[in-house]
């Protein structure tokens, strides 16, 4: 099992999409965040599952999209590391 560390970039893009989504509904901010963190760990379980961010070309740089978002994530010793939350 991968430790999680979070960024202040990725834990900016939470508040950041909770507060867009919290326009419309509190609830569905609060579960579209929940859902996030659900996720990531699911990556801590998985973390190669991911596909490599074309960008970057690093098979340490990975991307999980789930619905709507994108969760960026980098791999090194056996630490995930949460980059980036996006809306796509």
């Amino acid at each position: 099992m991968e430790k999680i560390v979070w960024t202040q970039s990725a834990l900016s893009d939470l508040r950041a999409i909770h507060d867009y989504v919290s326009t419309d509904s509190e609830l569905y901010a609060n579960l579209s965040v929940e859902g996030l963190f659900d996720t990531v760990e699911h990556i801590q379980q998985h973390p190669n599952e991911g596909r490599v961010v074309e960008e970057f070309n690093n098979p340490e740089v990975r991307e999980l999209v789930i619905g709507r978002y994108s969760v960026v994530y980098r791999i090194s010793s056996g630490i995930v590391g949460v980059v980036r939350v996006r809306i796509l």
